[in-house]
Parts: structure tokens; C-alpha cells; sequence
């Protein structure tokens, strides 16, 4: 079973309603369009985005390039959704876009707790003693990773070392003649834009590593989240770390997210 995606329409003809993705591959599109999500008030026939499931999460694909905002920006080229993401596309009259807020259905069958336990019948001496050993097991955990600080520092450089060295490499973005309407870089094809554009020198660099630190700390608190068996946590974590390089499997920064990723689903605990 996986998450069911809904969109609330906010803006348009069809304002209130609750559109249910289909499946777990869908487009939206105006009427005409052949989208499996029709929405009047989008041009008729222009289909502007995809949604599906990907390492079991939505994300979202823009179709019609350029037209599609994700929270007010131009998303990546793939962008894990959480319930309360505002989307906004291209509508029949210029300046009003339709506008949609994501809402996300966890599925039931996720809980950590069977749906049968009665805790009326559980002795409540047991429960305290769980709590206790919990509480205990949880300041072990933060104890314990206090002695990890010297690794986690060291993979931090490892990762920015690897980063750094990508960004120097990498040329120009494919199509960087559009320009950014958020001037933070969002994603490595934004930052790819960025330092191939007439920005000074100076400001290139610090945008640069800008984006460099907030893929440092992404690593650090996915593996702290890792340390502490909150693997979940964990691999949303490395999933925003993927999305932020674009999903481009040929960045070794991307090979690392995706191995710690693989390392923390499949076993459960640190990279």
C-alpha cells in the first residue's frame, strides 16, 4: 500500500475541490489535454505536470518547462511533496494561475502499533517501565553520539570536498539562459546557472557555498537521525539531499546519499 495524494484546488472554476491522484503515475493538464488530472481553467490541451511514486514517496515532474511553481519557486527535476505544498500552474488568463495545495494520506498500514492492542490490558507497571527504559535508551543514544562527533565532522568534509570538486567541474546548465526568480539556488542545476552567470565573482562563490553547507548538514543529520533509529526520518533526509542534486545519479555526491540511503533502508541503522 502506498500514500494516497490529493489536490485542493484554491483558485479557478473548480475552487474547493478535493482531486484524488489516481494510481501511482498521473499527470495534470487542462481539458483536452489527455491528463489523467483534468482542471478547468489550465489552457486547454497543455499538460504541465507529472506525479508519482518514487522510493515509495509523491513527487512531482514538471511537464511544460518553466510554467510550473513549487512553494513559490521553479522546482528541480524531481520534487519529493509533503501535505501543505502550494503548486501553481499556467491558467487560461495571464497572471492568475490555478493554484493547488498537496495533501497527503498516510496509509494506515504504516502505524507502528497493531490496530488490535488493547492497552486497557496491559499492566500499567509495564508501562512506566517501558517509558523508563526508553527515556534511558534515547540519552544513551545522544550520549553515545557525542563521541561520533569527530566522524560526523570528518564525513561533513568528505562530502563538501566531493561537492566542491563537482561544482568546479561541472559547465554550464543546459538552457541557463532563463533566469532565476529566487536567487538562492535550489537545486545543482540552479547553482550550475548561478556560476555560469555574470553575478561577481564574490557572490557566485558564496551562493555556491551556501549550497555546499546545506548539503553538509542534510548528510550529518541524516546519519544522526540514522544513529538514533529513526530510519525513516533518515531517508527523507537523504531523499531531500537526491532532490536537491537533481536526482543525477553521475554526481558521486548523489552515489553517496543513495548508498547511505540503500544501507540505512535495507539494515536499519548507520550508514
Amino acid at each position: 500500500m502506498t500514500d494516497t495524494l490529493y489536490l485542493n484546488v484554491l483558485s479557478g472554476a473548480m475552487i474547493g475541490e478535493r482531486l484524488k491522484v489516481p494510481g501511482t503515475e498521473a499527470s495534470l493538464g487542462g481539458k483536452g489535454s489527455g491528463a489523467e488530472i483534468a482542471v478547468s481553467g489550465v489552457a486547454h490541451g497543455l499538460k504541465t505536470a507529472e506525479f508519482r511514486i518514487s522510493r515509495g514517496r509523491w513527487v512531482l515532474e514538471e511537464i511544460a518547462q518553466g510554467q510550473v511553481r513549487l512553494n513559490g519557486r521553479r522546482p528541480g527535476r524531481r520534487n519529493t511533496l509533503k501535505s501543505g505544498d502550494a503548486i501553481a500552474v499556467p491558467g487560461i488568463l495571464p497572471k492568475e494561475p490555478i493554484r493547488l495545495e498537496v495533501e497527503i494520506e498516510r496509509d494506515k498500514n504504516r502505524s507502528l502499533l497493531p490496530v488490535s492492542l488493547n492497552l486497557g490490558k496491559v499492566n500499567p507497571q509495564y508501562v512506566v517501565v517501558g517509558i523508563v527504559y526508553g527515556l534511558m535508551f534515547i540519552f544513551a543514544a545522544i550520549y553515545l553520539r557525542g563521541g561520533d562527533e569527530g566522524r560526523s565532522t570528518a564525513q561533513r568534509a568528505e562530502i563538501g570536498a566531493i561537492l566542491w570538486a563537482e561544482i568546479e567541474a561541472a559547465g554550464p546548465a543546459a538552457n541557463s539562459e532563463w533566469i532565476l526568480f529566487d536567487p538562492t539556488p535550489q537545486s545543482f542545476r540552479d547553482l550550475r546557472v548561478v556560476m555560469a552567470s555574470s553575478l561577481p565573482e564574490a557572490e557566485r562563490d558564496a551562493m555556491a557555498a551556501k549550497f555546499v553547507l546545506t548539503v553538509e548538514q542534510r548528510f550529518a543529520k541524516a546519519r544522526r537521525l540514522a544513529d538514533i533509529g529513526l530510519e525513516e526520518e533518515a531517508i527523507e533526509e537523504y531523499d531531500l539531499i537526491i532532490d536537491l542534486m537533481d536526482d543525477d545519479a553521475e554526481l558521486r555526491t548523489t552515489q553517496e546519499a543513495l548508498r547511505e540511503r540503500h544501507a540505512v533502508s535495507n539494515a536499519g541503522g548507520r550508514p
